[in-house]
């Protein structure tokens, strides 16, 4: 388990959590994450919960979970999503 929570983060590059692969949870809620690099969680194959609510992304690309095959949670609300591309 990886918690970033509370800690004012406005973006997450490509490169962020390189060397996590086995990694199951990530918590990167209540901060002000506007920025999901498409690839930032390609290296995290075994992720079964994430969460990033409480930010303000207001976009996702619809490639950023596209490796994600164990994902069971994923909690993004309180965000102001108007565009999933």
């Amino acid at each position: 388990r990886l918690s970033f929570r509370y800690n004012s983060i406005i973006q997450i590059e490509s490169d962020a959590f390189v060397g996590l692969k086995m990694l199951k949870r990530l918590y990167l809620n209540n901060n002000l994450i506007k920025i999901l690099d498409t690839a930032c969680l390609d290296y995290l194959i075994n992720l079964e919960i994430v969460e990033i609510f409480t930010n303000n992304l207001d976009f996702i690309d619809k490639n950023l979970l596209a490796n994600q095959t164990k994902l069971t949670v994923l909690g993004m609300s309180d965000n102001f999503l108007n565009l999933i591309n």
